[in-house]
């Protein structure tokens, strides 16, 4: 969606809706901000991501996401909430 947008030379603005899930890894109370990716700058894991395998990516998953985030999907969430702030 990021590089559709950067693709439009007449847009003004999108708006993006976040959600709780951005911040799960540090437990249920935060202030309403973004914190440090806790895996490492987004757009960098991204690239090393599509590098990937399938297997690698389902291995990255156990060891390392999983460890921080309770599920891919937030992992995949607070990924995209940095990727959007940049």
């Amino acid at each position: 969606m990021l590089k559709l947008c950067q693709g439009m030379p007449r847009l003004e603005s999108i708006v993006h809706v976040s959600t709780s899930f951005v911040n799960i890894h540090l437990g249920t109370h935060q202030k309403e901000e973004l914190y440090p990716f806790p895996l490492g700058e987004a757009e960098k894991l991204l690239r090393q991501w599509h590098a990937m395998s399938g297997d690698e990516i389902a291995t990255y998953e156990r060891d390392v996401a999983l460890k921080v985030f309770p599920s891919t999907y937030a992992c995949s969430k607070a990924l995209t909430e940095h990727m959007v702030q940049n």
